[in-house]
This record gives C-alpha cells, sequence and structure tokens, in this order.
C-alpha cells in the first residue's frame, strides 16, 4: 500500500485496524493482494474520494519490487483495497482505474 505498516521517510503508517483482511495470489504474471479495510480507522468517509495509485499517477517514487509495473486502489466506498505487481503492463490493466474487483478480481 502506499502507505506503509511501519513509517519511514516515504510514508507514514497505516493505522491499527485500517486492513480487516487480506488474500495473496501469486502467478508468473503478477502478485496480488486484496482484501478489506475499514476507512474509518483512518479518519475517512464514505464520501471521500478513491485513493488511485500507479508507476504513472503516483507523486512519490514508488515501485513494486521485482516488478515493472504495479496498480493499487484503496476505496473508502466500498472499504476495499487491492494491489498488484507486474511482469506486463497488460497483466496490470493499467486503463482502467474503476472499484477493485473489476481492476483487480480476487477476494475482498
Amino acid at each position: 500500500l502506499a502507505q506503509c505498516t511501519t513509517g519511514d521517510a516515504a510514508g507514514s503508517s497505516l493505522p491499527r485496524g485500517f486492513v480487516t483482511s487480506a488474500h495473496v495470489v501469486h502467478s508468473d504474471l503478477f502478485v496480488q493482494v486484496t482484501g478489506a479495510i475499514d476507512a474509518a480507522a483512518a479518519g475517512w468517509k464514505a464520501t471521500d474520494r478513491n485513493i488511485f495509485y500507479d508507476e504513472f499517477t503516483v507523486s512519490l517514487s514508488g515501485s513494486c519490487a521485482g516488478y515493472p509495473h504495479y496498480i493499487q486502489l484503496l476505496s473508502s466506498t466500498t472499504n476495499t483495497f487491492c494491489l498488484r505487481c507486474c511482469a506486463t503492463a497488460e497483466a496490470c490493466n493499467l486503463s482502467d482505474s474503476s472499484e477493485c474487483p473489476s481492476l483487480v478480481p480476487g477476494e475482498y
């Protein structure tokens, strides 16, 4: 996630209770994590905007170690998150920034 589980110079810590479930899937083309969040734990409202990152939109120098492409979405409207690190741009669905289930199919 764009924020970290422990704070450092590049990001702030995720609040306790923010991630409520996480599911990891590996393939030859990608590794992904999908799950649920409690947006209220971060002080977000259901009407707050989704937070979308990929290698083109991130303002910090974001990356996925070992993968040239990635896509990430945090949604306060659906209380979901998704992150996919990919070997190819096609495996990352970089043209779609909708909600997580269509962006990164998985368990939520």
